[in-house]
């Protein structure tokens, strides 16, 4: 994640000294070893546990259905702050989600 962050220019962002969620996990958080992958995730980044927001699976056996679900809460966070979906156990599968708003006014920033 740290690599995906430093591309997309959002390794400072103020949301992460706040206490608000905003990283939606795609996997059950449960187990040992998924805290330890977690970790492994977003280690050497200003993501805490605190910024987890953990939706339990409630769809029965159809987790495709329960990942679209979770995906498309992330579209429904407030604007101000970037969401994150990420996946424990396919760390490659990371989306990052932002408003038009906030990314024009990245953009109208001097550099």
């Amino acid at each position: 994640m740290k690599e995906s962050l430093k591309f997309l220019k959002k390794e400072n962002l103020q949301q992460y000294q706040n206490d608000q969620p905003f990283l939606l996990l795609l996997d059950e958080f449960l187990t040992h070893s998924q805290h330890v992958k977690f970790d492994e995730i977003v280690c050497d980044t200003s993501i805490g546990i605190h910024h987890i927001l953990n939706i339990p699976n409630y769809l029965g056996d159809t987790q495709n259905l329960a990942d679209i679900w979770k995906f498309m809460l992330g579209l429904q966070l407030p604007k101000e702050i970037t969401s994150m979906v990420v996946s424990i156990e396919k760390t490659k599968n990371q989306i990052f989600i932002e408003s038009i708003e906030a990314r024009s006014e990245e953009y109208d920033q001097p550099t």
